[in-house]
């Protein structure tokens, strides 16, 4: 059994609408843009399919929104981890007495 992570696709969608004051009807060249067919945009909409990393990233540049903005996974589960990477690699640093790259 798979389990469906919830995304906030829907939402981005509505806000869009209420943003530009018109209702979302994608066209042809919507679906080629982002590269996700239609059946499948609209089970990612209303979360019967996982977003994939590919799908996140081309829906996010194509709604001008962050990733972490498109997936409620990413945004509770992501940041400690990072946070715990950067301070090992801090940490790793120190223990070497180099100095840390700026990038």
């Amino acid at each position: 059994m798979n389990t469906i992570l919830s995304n906030n696709l829907s939402k981005i969608i509505k806000i869009k609408e209420g943003e530009e004051n018109v209702s979302f009807k994608p066209s042809r060249q919507f679906y080629k843009e982002i590269e996700i067919g239609q059946k499948r945009f609209w089970q990612l909409v209303r979360n019967e399919k996982n977003l994939t990393l590919l799908e996140i990233k081309r829906l996010s540049e194509y709604f001008g929104v962050h990733i972490w903005e498109l997936h409620d996974f990413t945004m509770k589960y992501i940041p400690k981890g990072i946070a715990k990477i950067k301070q090992e690699k801090d940490e790793f640093y120190n223990s070497l007495g180099l100095v840390k790259p700026t990038s």
